[in-house]
């Protein structure tokens, strides 16, 4: 682990105070800031922006009928690392539209494709298509998705592309 901004300097606190360096994996070796310190109800920023988003997208899906969403500590693997992988789009600076264009290639990437029905285990998903093809509501989901991650990021003190002072 090397220090690869000035040392004494904490993009945090924007001082001196309590710190030393801060590392190439993004948090300060004093004072613990980084989006993968944990937080106070265990488990990192980012999952905590994951789960809230998954939890959003779910409630969305049940209020129109789809029930197919578990809740997050039943979620599998893929299901999290595909939230995950979402949060840290968002917080680069992704839109709705480039988040889906990043799920698209996530899903893609792990052998989905599309299909009429979503299907876990023939990995066949209906949204399996460009942007501009989503149903209204799919798009919202979207939307729900990016603003709920923005939300909670701010409130955990995550810093992301998408602020402007």
């Amino acid at each position: 682990m090397n220090a690869t901004l000035e040392e004494g300097f904490c993009p945090q606190r924007q001082d001196e105070s309590h710190c030393e360096c801060w590392w190439d994996d993004g948090e300060c070796c004093n004072c613990g800031y980084g989006p993968h310190k944990e937080t106070k109800m265990g488990g990192s920023k980012i999952e905590a922006c994951a789960a809230a988003a998954h939890h959003v997208n779910k409630a969305w899906c049940e209020a129109h009928g789809d029930f197919s969403q578990p809740n997050w500590a039943d979620a599998s693997d893929d299901i999290k690392a595909s939230a995950i992988n979402g949060v840290e789009g968002v917080l680069r600076g992704n839109t709705p539209q480039d988040s889906h264009r990043s799920w698209l290639d996530f899903k893609r990437a792990d052998g989905w494709v599309y299909g009429k029905v979503k299907d876990l285990d023939a990995k066949t998903h209906p949204c399996m298509v460009p942007y501009i093809e989503l149903p209204e509501m799919q798009k919202a989901k979207d939307l729900h998705f990016v603003s709920t991650v923005r939300a909670v990021a701010l409130a955990l003190g995550l810093p992301f592309s998408a602020i402007t002072d």
